[in-house]
């Protein structure tokens, strides 16, 4: 694979969109196939390597859909990315149609060719790292088995794992029958058991190289001097630890020379082995980044971070994504599919995009789960997969949730208390035949943190997986409020200065806690931060007190002056408004503040929105200047029955 390009198959029976596709993707400088037919791209993928496939659904012969499930049935080609460019239907059951049948997108004609090399771009460059970590593996396993020298790869518990050919002739075995044997089998009686400490300590981390001179038996009887060298793997995975050992006939050497070759070749094994693992550790950390989001969303009112720690040299199945739908709230996922390489990583991308897309319209946490669950027996994977999905309200007060499999989610409360979620749970994805997951709930306080992590965080070999739960929520309460400080500490309060046994992903959402004298709310001009602002006074006005018709009225009026500053002060451009709301002498005092120039009122609408004001609210002024304008509204509160309740007050500075 070294210094070929990604090569893209481009399939269509229109010769025209597939002069179309190719001039919109020549920017990209990648070597463009075409075929005309699904029978004809079948038997280019007999014969040729791709990086993506762009596939038209429409064809005579085998059409798009049927082309891709006989691409995925076949091993060689079951994760080779499918993108489906159609003018088909725009109907979604078509577009889940072509994500069922493996397809990582479904772009619609006419598509913008900028968007098309961009999708394209992102699968070219995972094609072009993969190839690059399984061309590192490879020019490991050359070095490994045609090395002149014995070579072992040996676990801390000293059993031979692998072994060249220079190793079975030295010793006079076929190398494949030393494969399973215990390291003491093939040394002399007399110092058998010499080397297994020293090989226990490197595999958990105490010291890196053991060098030893050793008595080895011939299959014919013949005792040998050896010089023994044993290197630990460089990689992130603990308790997997590997070791390479380096065994050296000295025999007939006289003992000076073998000294100083042994030198040498020590320094070059530990350097090559070295070097190698570290440069597949960073493709593959590289390329599981770059499977996982960019960034969390930004919203008012509620703060997320997210951490990933890989647990080994192999790319794994960890994955978490915070999702904006389109009711204002937040779908947050955490999964694992269980396994390392490729095949967990291609899963768990495919997995995590068909999440996405399923929390656009499905409409709830359940009903995700179940779309999922069958587009994982759709997909046959091999891996066991686990799956927590979570909705939380636009008002960030209802947690909805439901877990295939997976771990709790941990919740923390306002009050410092922490309780794990084990409602809603089912079993893992693929397993069940019902198509049907429970669901739970829990109501969420303002300053309250809701925490999902995979097991990588919590699991211990031969512990009892509770108490990993309870070390993780102790370190959550003992830990600090912010999410990006929050989820620092509970890494390094679970895992420390240790590389992870296993890969780990954690997720902390917290809503704010709103303040019970003062609110005040920074917002760009947009219509969506008007409907923004009076969910979140709601909220104040009912921790003031006010009834349903008092707060419905306020809010009605605190509507009327976002939009005006919206409308007047900045027509031609977004900046920023202020929303401010206090409790003063039995009052709620609001004030809408901008920065903008009101422009004049058109004759025939002057004074309407003043009028409503006025009549929603005890006191409406409007105080304008060359620093901007400000509206005060206040109103008086009695709540249900209560006229003895303090008023509210909607204030400001004029």
């Amino acid at each position: 694979m070294t210094g070929r390009r990604a090569r893209v198959l481009l399939v269509d029976d229109e010769p025209a969109n597939l002069v179309a596709l190719s001039a919109a993707l020549e920017p990209l400088e990648r070597e463009l196939v075409t075929a005309a037919s699904g029978e004809e791209a079948l038997r280019l993928l007999l014969r040729e390597e791709f990086a993506l496939i762009l596939l038209d659904v429409r064809m005579p012969g085998l059409n798009g859909f049927e082309t891709a499930a006989l691409i995925k049935q076949r091993e060689r080609t079951r994760h080779l990315p499918i993108i489906f460019v159609t003018a088909i239907s725009r109907d979604t059951e078509q577009v889940f149609r072509g994500y069922s049948e493996g397809a990582v997108d479904y772009l619609l004609k006419p598509y913008d060719p900028a968007v098309l090399r961009s999708k394209v771009s992102v699968f070219i460059d995972l094609h072009e790292k993969t190839a690059a970590l399984q061309e590192s593996e490879q020019l490991f396993r050359t070095a490994f088995d045609n090395a002149p020298s014995g070579m072992a790869l040996v676990s801390p518990e000293g059993r031979l794992l692998q072994v060249n050919r220079a190793l079975g002739d030295m010793l006079g075995h076929p190398h494949a029958d030393l494969v399973g044997r215990r390291w003491d089998s093939i040394v002399h009686p007399e110092e058998r058991g010499e080397d297994l400490p020293a090989l226990e300590e490197m595999g958990e981390g105490g010291r890196r190289v053991h060098r030893a001179g050793r008595r080895f038996v011939h299959a014919d009887g013949r005792v040998l001097d050896v010089a023994l060298s044993v290197a630990a793997t460089v990689s992130q995975g603990g308790s997997g630890r590997q070791l390479i050992a380096q065994l050296e006939d000295v025999t007939e050497r006289q003992r000076a020379e073998r000294e100083r070759a042994e030198r040498l070749r020590e320094r070059a094994a530990r350097a090559e082995a070295e070097a190698a693992y570290e440069r597949e550790h960073k493709i593959v950390e590289t390329l599981q980044r770059s499977l996982l989001p960019d960034h969390m969303p930004r919203r008012t009112g509620i703060s997320i971070a997210a951490r990933y720690q890989p647990g080994g040299a192999d790319v794994g199945g960890d994955w978490y994504d915070a999702i904006e739908l389109d009711d204002g709230g937040i779908g947050l996922a955490m999964g694992d599919v269980v396994g390392h390489g490729i095949g967990a990583a291609s899963t768990m991308g495919e997995l995590r995009n068909a999440l996405r897309a399923y929390a656009l319209t499905e409409p709830g946490p359940a009903a995700v789960l179940a779309k999922l669950d069958h587009l994982v027996s759709r997909l046959q994977a091999d891996q066991m997969t686990t799956v927590t999905y979570a909705v939380i309200d636009a008002d960030w007060a209802q947690l909805r949730y439901a877990s295939a499999g997976h771990l709790p989610p941990l919740l923390l409360g306002p009050e410092g208390g922490a309780e794990f979620l084990w409602e809603g749970r089912s079993t893992p994805l693929g397993v069940r035949t019902d198509g049907e997951y429970a669901e739970g709930a829990a109501r969420l306080e303002g300053g309250s943190t809701l925490m999902l992590y995979t097991d990588g965080l919590v699991e211990v070999p031969g512990e009892d997986l509770i108490a990993g739960l309870e070390r993780l929520r102790e370190a959550v309460v003992a830990g600090p409020a912010e999410p990006e400080a929050l989820c620092d500490h509970v890494v390094g309060s679970l895992l420390g200065s240790h590389p992870a046994r296993d890969d780990v992903a954690l997720l902390a959402f917290r809503t704010l806690a709103l303040p019970q004298e003062l609110l005040r709310l920074e917002l760009p001009t947009n219509p969506s931060s008007v409907h923004y602002a009076r969910r979140m006074l709601g909220r104040w006005l009912e921790q003031a007190g006010a009834s349903g018709k008092e707060a419905w009225e306020v809010q009605l009026a605190t509507h009327e002056a976002c939009a005006n500053a919206i409308e007047h002060a900045y027509r031609f451009g977004e900046a920023l408004m202020v929303l401010e709301a206090r409790l003063a002498d039995g009052e709620v005092v609001l004030t809408v503040s901008d920065t903008g120039g009101w422009r004049k009122p058109i004759e025939g609408d002057r004074g309407k929105g003043i009028a409503l004001m006025r009549g929603l609210m005890d006191h409406v002024s409007v105080d304008s200047g060359d620093a901007g304008t400000s509206v005060e509204l206040r109103r008086r509160l009695r709540g249900e029955g209560d006229p003895a309740k303090p008023a509210a007050r909607v204030g400001g500075s004029g």
